[in-house]
């Protein structure tokens, strides 16, 4: 559940204060109550085996806050407040997708709320290498999710994120920044200059030249600037 309005209150079972953009996970088994007044709420209702591919303890973590500016909250909150059946419906990335990045960013920022400590090996950051590495090679599939890039480094998809999360990030993330470098480094090469944006677009995976501007745009502040034909894609502000 995630506050979006006023300051309440979540009894479960203990009394936990939270403030808007703040975060809880609730166990519906068990008894629980909500003291607000005016208020407005986001809600998913995640079934008890995905949540525990994602959280190897989510008993520790049921009515316990996830503060919006905690390391990784912000980002929590920020992309499920953004959730809703019309994005959903409408979304640049298959749904399989989108859940894959809830249970990342709930995983993460879980881990950062527990206190926990836990730093990369060599092991970790030589596998970490491999994922980005096949992620690169196959972001042009529009449909391409974690157990896609799991199965093809010979790892099982719980590794994939907790090595991932390990470094603070998460598959949807990785592959979001792995098509937009290689979108920008396309647009500022010359040999890319008969190329236009919807086959660049293509080419890296996103599902349209719109979406791909849009992330282009939130990733480097960069905006593709069309000619007469929408096609000139080297003129970037």
């Amino acid at each position: 559940m995630l506050n979006l309005s006023s300051p309440c209150t979540v009894t479960h079972p203990e009394r936990t204060r939270l403030l808007p953009g703040d975060a809880v996970l609730i166990d519906t088994r068990r008894a629980h109550s909500l003291d607000v007044g005016f208020y407005a709420l986001v809600t998913l209702d995640l079934p008890e085996e995905w949540v525990r591919r994602w959280l190897h303890t989510p008993d520790a973590m049921v009515g316990r806050r996830i503060p919006l500016r905690s390391r990784w909250g912000a980002g929590l909150s920020t992309f499920v407040s953004q959730l809703s059946p019309e994005f959903a419906a409408n979304s640049p990335v298959p749904a399989n997708v989108l859940a894959e990045q809830v249970g990342a960013l709930l995983a993460i920022a879980a881990f950062h709320v527990s206190g926990e400590t836990k730093h990369p090996t060599p092991g970790t950051s030589s596998l970490r290498s491999r994922i980005q590495d096949c992620v690169a090679q196959r972001c042009a599939e529009v449909m391409l999710t974690a157990d896609d890039v799991a199965t093809a480094t010979g790892i099982e998809a719980q590794s994939l994120h907790e090595t991932l999360a390990s470094f603070g990030e998460s598959f949807g993330t990785v592959l979001a920044a792995t098509r937009v470098g290689i979108a920008k480094r396309m647009l500022m090469s010359r040999a890319f200059d008969e190329v236009g944006s919807e086959e660049i677009a293509a080419r890296c995976g996103f599902r349209d030249a719109i979406h791909f501007a849009q992330d282009l745009f939130s990733a480097t502040g960069l905006v593709l600037a069309s000619d007469r034909d929408g096609q000139n894609k080297r003129r970037l502000g």
